[in-house]
């Protein structure tokens, strides 16, 4: 198979799990919002943003080592598998106790602790199943990462709707998460059999010592990105409360749906430019780099301007009128998906072409300003504040690496890859603006959709020659 048949197979596979296992978190949390009102809603929020700021202690980067060694050489996997398997076990240990001892000092009450004890194991079992799931990344053989995505979420789903819809509350939903969780991690187990990689625990401490040195940098980007996606709701919980929490994260888990979509992208090229790099063939990392790129504007403008026209039905839809206030939050954090589609694909392209530093320094820039404006914005306006913040260090963190790309040598056509998917998602937008109020959102969405891409179609925005490319 080609290397374009490839990828186009693995984007489609990892995007069919992730679409469905997104729909499926998705209707869980409007479930709580609409059984539990807002402030449960924000409960939630609160125990897994605390628990997951804790997150950065699970890997320090030693899954880029291993991922980019068997992405160049399969048989780096049964060299180093033993060994990686045993140190990140270790790591999602300490990630587990270490927000159940935090949370003890915060002043928090006791039923909100123990929702986070749970969190935390929920979030154990999930971290330490990408043991097994990085090699699938690796391999570039996504089915199994598909398999192990959608039955996981089935679980979680069906135990889930059941425990709300009979009024067990939040403490007998976090349980199903760490029974669904925990599922994932043995059925991960099961099928690396099929790439005849055994599971194993081998501790070599001049090997792991190894693992740490190489990555600590790109560890250091994910610990700044961990604090940066976590820190608003946190700060919000503690400064106004869980109910402005709750109406923060209506706004913030709809957006993390639509976030999916660069890691889609970016979980399927990251071992395929990892390759080119190591093959030292520029012309073609660069090539791949562009069409991520592309992929990401042609998905995330229109993605922006759509949302930003019809958010107070989306609200109103999945919501209903307690939620509300979510409605202008949703319109400024949509900004923030344009610029992170952008970053992200740039900042990955870093670490494929061993530069995790690049990323680590924009990273940090960014997290920092990202903390500044929190503590100067939520006391003054609350929920909107945090949305601002959120929007403005997601343009920097765009701008900076994007800039670096440049940079390093790497040219990118961004004004002509934008200007045209930009003319159509506005007629688009002009369309949804004259329709939301006559229309279901259910119609007005496939309406709108239809029309981006026709003018895109018109204007040529995209070629033949791309569409058959992924046939």
């Amino acid at each position: 198979m080609s290397l374009k048949k490839t990828i186009v197979k693995n984007i489609s596979l990892v995007a069919f799990s992730e679409v469905l296992s997104s729909i499926l978190s998705y209707v869980l949390i409007v479930l709580v919002a609409r059984l539990l009102g807002p402030e449960e809603l924000g409960i939630y929020s609160f125990t897994f943003a605390f628990a997951g700021i804790f997150t950065f202690l699970y890997d320090f980067g030693i899954s880029y080592f291993y991922i980019t060694k068997v992405s160049q050489d399969r048989a780096n996997a049964r060299k180093y598998f033993g060994q990686y398997a045993s140190l990140k076990l270790v790591f999602c240990i300490l990630t587990m106790i270490a927000p159940m001892v935090a949370i003890l000092f915060t002043g928090q009450e006791k039923g909100v602790m123990l929702l986070v004890f749970l969190a935390a194991v929920s979030l154990f079992f999930q971290n330490y199943s990408y043991v097994a799931r990085n090699t699938y990344y690796a391999y570039q053989q996504m089915k199994y990462e598909a398999g192990v995505r959608i039955m996981e979420r089935i679980i979680a789903f069906g135990l889930g709707v059941t425990v709300l819809l009979q009024g067990h509350g939040l403490f007998a939903f976090l349980v199903v998460l760490v029974l669904s969780n925990f599922f994932s991690v043995v059925l991960s187990i099961y099928f690396l059999r099929k790439l005849a990689v055994p599971f194993s625990l081998v501790v070599n401490v001049p090997t792991w010592k190894m693992m740490v040195r190489t990555s600590w940098p790109l560890w250091l980007s994910t610990v700044f990105l961990t604090v940066y996606f976590q820190v608003d709701t946190v700060m919000i919980s503690f400064i106004q409360g869980h109910e402005a929490t709750g109406i923060y994260n209506a706004a913030y888990k709809l957006i993390n749906v639509f976030s999916k979509i660069p890691w889609i992208i970016i979980l399927v090229l990251f071992p395929v430019m990892a390759e080119a790099h190591a093959k030292m063939s520029k012309e073609l990392l660069r090539g791949i780099l562009e069409k991520g790129i592309q992929i990401m504007v042609l998905v995330g403008i229109p993605l922006v301007v759509g949302i930003t026209a019809i958010a107070g039905n989306v609200i109103s839809l999945v919501y209903g009128t307690g939620f509300s206030g979510a409605v202008l939050v949703l319109q400024i954090l949509v900004w923030a998906t344009a610029f992170l589609f952008l970053g992200n694909m740039a900042g990955w392209f870093f670490n494929s072409i061993g530069k995790p530093k690049v990323f680590t320094w924009v990273t940090g820039v960014c997290l920092s300003l990202n903390l500044a404006l929190n503590l100067v914005l939520i006391p003054k306006f609350s929920y909107l504040g945090a949305a601002v913040a959120t929007v403005s260090t997601a343009f920097l963190n765009c701008v900076l690496l994007l800039w670096a790309i440049k940079k390093e040598g790497y040219s990118l056509t961004l004004f002509h890859l934008s200007v045209k998917p930009l003319f159509a998602s506005l007629v688009m937008g002009v369309v949804a603006i004259a329709l939301r109020d006559v229309l279901h959102v259910f119609l007005l969405v496939p309406i709108a959709m239809t029309v981006y891409v026709a003018v895109l179609i018109m204007v040529k925005g995209i070629r033949r020659e791309d569409i058959e490319g992924m046939a």
